[in-house]
């Protein structure tokens, strides 16, 4: 953080991923940001917090540089006698005269200047879990419902996470709905092929005629 400067911009839609995270995880990401801010030079070997914490970390660089780009602007406005006036209107009294010693800083550490496509970076950075789920076509209450599930189990929502979900669903021949469907009845909160063969029920057979004997038989 740039010297003198006291205080730093967290944005509100930071929510979406910290909603996401187990409140374990939500604490140790705070104090990284904390620690980072304070020129702590913070590591961390927790790949969640890693993830969650990059994008902030490139926002928290960009808002320091307009810091520092301000306190350059107001140096050198200070430097020729302060911002010209216009002469189309008086020059009011302010009670002042000569220049300030000191250059002027910015009013506020809190600019929220920030234009529409910094924002824009930002979200395309943090990963959705939900959309990702909605986008391999799960009905949203089963989604909602499962994301439920996860939470009580304090299964974390990440990218690594969904990767390994939507290896498994492939592999399983039936549809992601079904897949996540019954994730939700048997409340896993992740989801494996192995875990529907073993739930599958000993009475799921049928029963055909033998060519040869004539008789019944069971086929599974």
């Amino acid at each position: 953080m740039a010297e003198n400067k006291k205080g730093f911009v967290l944005y509100a839609d930071l929510i979406h991923t910290v909603n996401q995270l187990p409140d374990g995880k939500a604490g140790l990401l705070f104090k990284h940001i904390l620690s980072y801010v304070n020129d702590e030079n913070p590591t961390s070997k927790d790949l969640v917090v890693n993830i969650s914490f990059e994008p902030i970390k490139q926002q928290l660089k960009r808002d320091l540089k307009k810091y520092e780009s301000i306190c350059e602007r107001n140096k050198l406005n200070g430097a020729k006698g302060g911002r010209p006036s216009n002469p189309k209107e008086p020059k009011k009294p302010s009670g002042l005269s000569g220049n300030p010693k000191e250059p002027k800083k910015p009013d506020t550490d809190t600019d929220t200047d920030t234009d529409t496509d910094t924002v824009m970076d930002i979200k395309e950075k943090i990963f959705n879990f939900r959309k990702e789920l909605l986008r391999l076509n799960i009905e949203s209450n089963i989604v909602d419902d499962w994301l439920k599930v996860r939470m009580k189990k304090k299964a974390s929502n990440t990218l690594t996470a969904f990767k390994a979900i939507e290896s498994q669903i492939k592999n399983s021949g039936l549809s992601a709905n079904e897949c996540i469907k019954q994730a939700v009845e048997n409340s896993w909160a992740g989801f494996k092929v192995e875990w529907i063969k073993n739930n599958k029920p000993k009475q799921d057979y049928k029963i055909s005629d033998n060519p040869i004997t004539g008789r019944a038989k069971h086929i599974y």
